[in-house]
């Protein structure tokens, strides 16, 4: 900014005077020189005086351009953007904090559309904020989200007033906007927050109020139910005494003054409450000092508590009922959770203990380490007690011990009750330990008498079956015999006599083993064990299957020295070895060996009887000493009975020993039992 003007300006200036203050010559022929002298003299004044007023007004000019040069810092620099928009939306003037704000040149952002900067949700509410803006000189405001010219979204408030800018009545529109992202999410959140809060203390069990200077000034759902008001609106400013009971307002006042001064109170504090349509109920309440509106206020939590009142007053009355029922049961029973509260007589009397040492303690402190089922007691105790808590009835066996050492069956039945508001168990239990010896005999009874008719049945299936087979056989022999024997060779009649004896030998040998097997079953055989020499047994049973080897061209052979003897029952011990010494010939192959071997090894006696007949599958071989066992088949004259192998594996076992067998389907069978050598 220049300090004076330039000579061209004063040059200017005066040619501009000059017209104006020419003086005719004639007038100054008539001026005295006093009138000169004057003359010059105001000359010489107004000179000063404008000399003056040019100093003036060039002060004034450098204070309007420092001005000009502040206020142009200021709009450039201040805080919020500023702009002016006109009708058709178009950007006429702006300072760098909106160019910045618009991340744009400033020299750009000039003649450009203020839509351009409008993020598409924002549009209709500017169009309409457009609308009202140009109608009226009120000023507006709105809340937009713009886009930057680098495509970042913000939020802000557009702030604006409208002028006319001539006489056509044109107007601008001056906007002042700033970002308000942050702003607009803290206020949302505040909002949220205030919704949340809202939502929770209407959706509180308890009620909720704020009473000040004697009248509630807030209340939640909760509280307007109590109350019997429909809103907030209608709540307000209703006196506290009007919705406590008369008898109670006394106490309820001195609470609330003494809350007010802060002093110390109990906790919960027990009064009847009046809704507006009559209505009293029981409520208790909490309370705390507060402040709300800068006033001292007291906020107060209301529960109904109505319902436990009565159940109060109905549990006492008839608690002299249930504690007559409860001591006289016929059953044991502990009212418990994970301890137990309280015992009647018949409780001590089935645990054997005083009531002092069974309150206070688990269940488990009075049961075995393990339930018969092999549970960990505090493990299943503990499961049955969470189901129950949670509602389903339990019903089981228990084992408890008693101090002496002994121990007591009983059944249990756990259900979930509820007493003055505390959940918990009512155990019931009742002894059972006769009643299960009942059962386990009758048990003993049923699988014996199972026992016997399954043996019946198999008894019958065999006489059925393979007793018929031989007997058949003789009977065919004879029949033959009596109608063709003046026709027959003295050859055909050895041959049928043979058959004669075959099937006489086969049906004597069954009949022994199941005179042997019914003894057993019956329990009518003893063992007499003395020490048996094992190799004449093995030559006794051979001599009487010489001729079976021989007929079938079988070699048997015995391997036994005089020394091996066998601790035991001499008659069980043949029908061991001659049973399995029979199958092992009726199972040979002509030219096959069998053979019939012990030997005593670390106290034992090691029985061997080998063949090399026709074997076994797996299956045959895993059902072979069963009472279901199937007879083996090897074809029409050979198959047994399954009945000879089962009384050699009883045997065995009555004699303290043991069998087993190895075979592989044609390759022959290997029978091995072991029996004891000494009675030791």
């Amino acid at each position: 900014m220049e300090k004076s003007p330039s000579y061209n300006d004063a040059e200017r200036l005066r040619r501009l005077a000059e017209p104006k203050v020419k003086i005719d010559e004639s007038e100054v022929e008539n001026y005295s020189s006093e009138d000169i002298r004057r003359l010059l003299h105001d000359l010489r004044s107004h000179q000063v005086e404008l000399e003056l007023q040019n100093d003036e007004l060039r002060a004034a000019r450098d204070r309007v351009e420092k001005s000009r040069a502040q206020f142009a810092d200021l709009y450039h620099e201040a805080p919020v953007g500023f702009i002016s928009i006109n009708e058709g939306n178009a950007v006429l003037e702006a300072n760098r904090t909106a160019a910045t704000l618009l991340e744009i040149e400033l020299e750009q952002l000039i003649g450009k559309p203020i839509t351009r900067f409008l993020a598409e949700s924002s549009h209709k509410a500017y169009h309409q904020f457009k609308i009202e803006l140009f109608v009226s000189e009120l000023k507006n405001e709105v809340d937009l989200d713009m886009t930057t010219y680098k495509g970042r979204t913000f939020s802000t408030r557009f702030h604006a007033v409208s002028q006319p800018i001539d006489s056509n009545d044109n107007r601008v529109a001056r906007v002042v906007f700033a970002d308000t992202t942050s702003e607009r999410a803290s206020n949302e959140r505040i909002a949220q927050n205030e919704r949340r809060l809202r939502m929770i203390l209407d959706s509180a069990y308890e009620g909720v109020a704020v009473v000040r200077k004697g009248v509630f000034v807030y209340g939640n759902r909760r509280m307007l139910e109590f109350a019997e008001y429909l809103d907030d609106e209608e709540f307000s400013d209703v006196p506290f005494h009007t919705l406590v009971h008369p008898e109670d307002l006394e106490r309820v006042t001195k609470r609330l003054v003494a809350r007010l001064k802060n002093e110390t109170l109990e906790e919960r504090f027990r009064f009847r409450g009046v809704g507006k349509r009559g209505s009293v109920r029981w409520l208790e309440t909490s309370s705390t000092l507060v402040e709300w509106d800068g006033e001292p206020s007291v906020l107060v939590f209301i529960t109904d508590v109505s319902a436990e009142m009565q159940s109060e007053r109905i549990l006492r009355e008839n608690e002299e009922k249930y504690r007559a029922l409860f001591e006289n049961a016929s059953e044991a029973i502990l009212l418990m959770t994970n301890v137990i509260l309280d015992c009647n007589p018949r409780a001590t009397a089935f645990l054997q203990r005083a009531r002092e040492e069974i309150l206070g303690r688990a269940i488990w402190d009075f049961s075995p380490p393990t339930q018969p089922d092999g549970r960990d007691s505090r493990e299943a105790a503990e499961s049955y007690i969470e189901a129950a808590m949670g509602g389903m009835r339990q019903s089981f066996t228990w084992r408890h011990s008693r101090p002496d050492g002994s121990t007591v069956e009983a059944e249990v039945r756990l259900t979930s009750i509820e007493i003055a508001g505390r959940p918990m168990l009512l155990a019931a239990l009742r002894d059972i330990t006769e009643r299960l010896e009942d059962e386990r005999r009758l048990r003993e009874y049923a699988d014996a008498l199972q026992r016997i008719s399954d043996d019946k049945s198999r008894l019958l299936s065999i006489i059925a079956h393979d007793v018929r087979t031989p007997f058949n056989a003789v009977v065919g022999y004879a029949e033959y015999l009596v109608e063709e024997l003046d026709g027959l060779s003295t050859d055909e009649i050895r041959k049928i006599v043979s058959g004669l004896y075959r099937s006489a030998g086969d049906v004597y040998s069954l009949l022994e083993n199941l005179l042997d097997w019914a003894r057993l079953q019956s329990e009518g055989i003893n063992a007499k064990p003395t020490t048996i020499g094992v190799r004449r047994v093995f030559e006794e049973t051979a001599k009487l299957y010489r001729a079976l080897a021989e007929r079938r061209s079988v070699n048997l052979t015995i391997e036994c020295e005089n020394a091996v003897v066998v601790f035991g029952d001499r008659q069980m011990l043949s029908s061991i070895v001659r049973n399995l010494l029979s199958n092992a010939l009726k199972f040979s192959e002509p030219g096959g060996n069998v053979s019939i071997s012990a030997a005593m090894q670390q106290g034992k006696t090691r029985i061997v009887v080998a063949d090399e007949g026709v074997g076994m599958t797996d299956s045959q071989r895993e059902r072979l000493f069963g009472k279901d066992a199937k007879p083996v088949v090897a074809d029409e004259k050979r198959r047994g009975a399954g009945i000879g192998l089962t009384v050699c594996k009883e045997f065995v076992e009555l004699l303290g020993g043991e069998i087993f067998v190895e075979s592989e389907l044609d390759k022959g069978s290997v029978f091995t039992v072991i029996l004891p050598a000494s009675d030791e």
